[in-house]
């Protein structure tokens, strides 16, 4: 399960997948959407596979958003609609989807990269990367990652990098529960591996269930909440 745009391998019951743009530090084009939402449909349909590490290849970038030069050729609203929804329906199918998701950060990930990273379940980043959404600064409001920026950060953490556009670091981030872990870069995807076999290793239905429960608590209100 490959591209020359992504790259997939399956180790352990566990797909791991990687962007491999490293010339444009993994920038998300219309290839890499198709890409990416072929290999959701491979990974999710295999049965073997019981967990997902999401990367990138090298040590710089783990994504750097929206390719521009991509979205130049988006002439019309409605083809940059349609592109909209494309990234909304594979940020959605990691969240939404039925196998966890780990994000082994090995870099600077902003704009729909932090969209991206915000939709996997767990978040291991390395002590160097930087965290961003600048699209406030180029005059376009973040869209796909605003609402889980909130569920996860509160909203005055999430305004601080909505509204500033400013990189944090990884101590912010792990401090306001942006990622969950800050590791070496050397020892990265040895803990995503090691916290997918953790997984990997628990009854399926089990962890399904856990996941399912609190992705929908999460955007409930106490008061919808009822105890019988």
């Amino acid at each position: 399960m490959a591209n020359f745009l992504i790259n997939c391998t399956v180790k352990k019951n566990t797909a791991i997948i990687s962007l491999n743009r490293p010339e444009v530090h993994h920038s998300v084009n219309g290839d890499v959407m198709e890409g990416l939402e072929k290999l959701q449909n491979e990974v999710y349909s295999d049965e073997n596979i019981l967990s997902i590490i999401m990367t990138a290849s090298g040590d710089e970038s783990f994504c750097s958003g929206g390719d521009l030069k991509y979205f130049s050729t988006l002439k019309t609203p409605e083809s940059v609609r349609q592109m909209s929804l494309k990234m909304q329906k594979i940020l959605s199918r990691f969240w939404e989807g039925e196998k966890p998701v780990i994000a082994a950060i090995n870099g600077h990930c902003y704009g729909e990269g932090l969209s991206l990273a915000i939709s996997c379940d767990l978040r291991i980043a390395v002590a160097d990367a930087q965290f961003c959404m600048p699209e406030v600064k180029v005059g376009v409001p973040s869209v796909h990652g605003t609402l889980r920026l909130v569920h996860n950060l509160g909203l005055g953490n999430a305004l601080e990098i909505l509204m500033l556009g400013d990189p944090v670091d990884s101590q912010w981030a792990l401090r306001n529960g942006l990622i969950n872990k800050v590791v070496a870069p050397e020892d990265l995807m040895d803990n995503a591996m090691q916290w997918a076999q953790k997984i990997v290793a628990l009854d399926p239905f089990t962890v399904k269930a856990a996941r399912e429960i609190a992705v929908e608590c999460q955007f409930l209100d106490l008061n919808d909440i009822i105890l019988e």
